[in-house]
């Protein structure tokens, strides 16, 4: 089997996370209300984890990209 270079083939081990990490990035509208729900004061970093079923990393990815520098949403 000839493998291409810099595309993921259906059959490598790396596909699965290939496409969770576009799926985490397809939807705005969840994006929004992360950062809806984190600007409110209401929910901490681990509620939006849970709730998003997202990691660590993805939250602050999400604020930051939002606009928002990552010092102020690290309580």
């Amino acid at each position: 089997m000839t493998r291409r270079v810099g595309r993921a083939c259906d059959d490598s081990p790396d596909a699965p996370l290939q496409a969770r990490r576009q799926e985490a990035q397809a939807d705005p509208r969840q994006q929004a209300e992360l950062v809806r729900m984190r600007a409110s004061g209401e929910y901490s970093i681990a509620d939006l984890m849970e709730m998003f079923s997202v990691g660590r990393a993805t939250v602050y990815r999400v604020l930051e990209r939002a606009g928002h520098d990552g010092a102020s949403w690290r309580t």
